[in-house]
């Protein structure tokens, strides 16, 4: 939201605007912020009655600004951490307020436990996602947009805004001693999460020892701390060079680990945005590592080169038990359906295994943890394997030329100003069009889109 508030003051123009948040504001750089009761996140026994908070709404916004706003710019409605919140403002649409429902993410996407709540809190669960004139969604990507119109949203009332990414600031590699980092850094800047997929750095550290591999933090949610404590009792069994937690572990800044690393690297399955496949550029770095191909198509269609990435990395199939995969690819499709309370297809089984498994190799992305394990100790002890992954890899610094023109294309096609204009022009949309009866678009059609068998990560789910 400051990133927002900054390209539209760019501007320079009269726009007066107020944030209206569950949570008292401690930073500077919007403007005024009021503080509302019932919006912020909720538990069951906290949920609000949603007319009580479109009267709240309704009232704080007109004390800002004397009558009712423009435009809402209303985030993540629906992704099911306040059903209360989500179905007032199914209220305001039906009010005839203009607004623009901006969707960083989905609990129809891997969060069916949000899903559920909606489902369950919400009088009429059918019109969590109100369409009309007067009304616009943000989608960040194609991927989520295409999902939308499959879903019945008219393609005038939708608007691409991918995020902006402001400048990085990073010290000189000098600022502090080389020879107390590690040599030939190949750095992971990110929090330990399942889905950025951790074991994939032994792999490559497996087949590219010249290196040394590392993320920057541990785990916020204790779910996960079990499984990144594995990752990091496995690599020191078998003495690969991979520091998980470098950033938590060192005296170093996390800027100063950035601005020494040779490469930034991500192995991530699965992102909203994909702010790691842009950053790195701006800072003179190469990035290499795992494509998410749904995401970085928007990036490529804007001229970004990336086509180092690679989108798998294969071993034979023969190297762990296919049965025991088969078993555990069903009995995910079946939790992850069940958990959604949604019938499995009668095509899901060939669909997933067609999607993790090709021409007897087998994506190492899309497996969990333990098998995995045993891909990496083949590698180890493979040099064959190893010179596989190598090549498939393809860990290699891109050209100055390159670093240039990536860094160019992000700082001139996501920067803060042109995020200002873009929200500039879709807020004129709103007001100025003209109200009419508000319809739904079809939540199963939606949930479809994104619940699909060959989109099944083992580490998603």
């Amino acid at each position: 939201m400051e990133t927002a508030w900054s390209g539209l003051a760019s501007l320079e123009e009269n726009l007066q605007g107020v944030v209206l948040s569950g949570l008292p504001y401690k930073g500077s750089e919007l403007p005024e912020v009021k503080v509302v009761e019932n919006i912020g996140y909720a538990t069951r026994s906290s949920r609000a009655d949603p007319r009580v908070i479109v009267e709240l709404l309704e009232k704080n916004a007109a004390e800002a600004f004397g009558s009712a706003p423009d435009v809402w710019h209303l985030h993540n409605h629906s992704l099911g951490k306040n059903p209360a919140l989500s179905e007032a403002v199914g209220i305001l649409a039906e009010k005839g307020h203009g607004m623009l429902l901006h969707i960083h993410d989905f609990a129809e996407d891997g969060r069916p436990s949000n899903y559920l709540d909606l489902r369950s809190a919400m009088s009429q669960f059918e019109r969590l996602y109100p369409i009309g004139p007067k009304i616009r969604y943000a989608a960040l990507n194609k991927r989520d947009a295409s999902f939308l119109v499959e879903a019945g949203l008219p393609t005038e009332q939708l608007t691409l805004l991918p995020n902006p990414v402001p400048a990085v600031p990073v010290e000189s590699s000098t600022s502090r001693p080389k020879d107390a980092m590690p040599p030939n850094l190949v750095l992971y800047p990110v929090r330990a999460v399942r889905r950025k997929n951790l074991g994939e750095l032994a792999l490559l550290s497996a087949a590219f020892p010249e290196f040394t591999f590392a993320n920057t933090l541990g785990p916020t949610n204790p779910a996960y701390a079990s499984g990144y404590k594995q990752w990091k009792d496995f690599v020191n069994r078998l003495q690969l060079p991979v520091h998980y937690g470098l950033a938590a572990e060192s005296s170093h800044s996390f800027s100063s680990l950035v601005a020494h690393a040779s490469m930034l690297v991500t192995t991530s399955v699965a992102e909203g945005f994909g702010l790691a496949f842009l950053e790195p550029w701006l800072i003179g770095k190469t990035l290499t590592g795992r494509d998410i191909p749904e995401i970085t198509m928007d990036f490529r269609e804007a001229g970004l080169d990336l086509e180092h990435l690679y989108q798998r990395l294969e071993l034979p199939i023969e190297l762990i038990d296919e049965k025991l995969l088969q078993s555990k690819i069903r009995k995910t499709l079946d939790n992850l359906f069940a958990a959604y309370q949604t019938p499995l297809p009668e095509n899901a089984m060939p669909r997933a295994i067609e999607a993790i498994t090709s021409s007897g190799l087998v994506d190492f992305g899309r497996l969990d943890e333990p098998f995995q394990e045993n891909l990496v100790r083949a590698v180890v002890s493979s040099p064959a394997m190893a010179r596989a992954i190598r090549q498939q890899a393809n860990l290699v610094p891109r050209p100055a030329e390159t670093l240039e023109r990536n860094s160019k294309l992000v700082s001139k096609a996501y920067s803060v100003s042109d995020y200002g204009q873009k929200l500039r022009s879709v807020y004129r949309e709103i007001v100025e069009a003209q109200q009419s009866d508000v319809g739904h678009l079809d939540s199963k059609a939606l949930l479809s889109a994104f619940l699909r068998p060959e989109r099944l990560f083992l580490l998603r789910n």
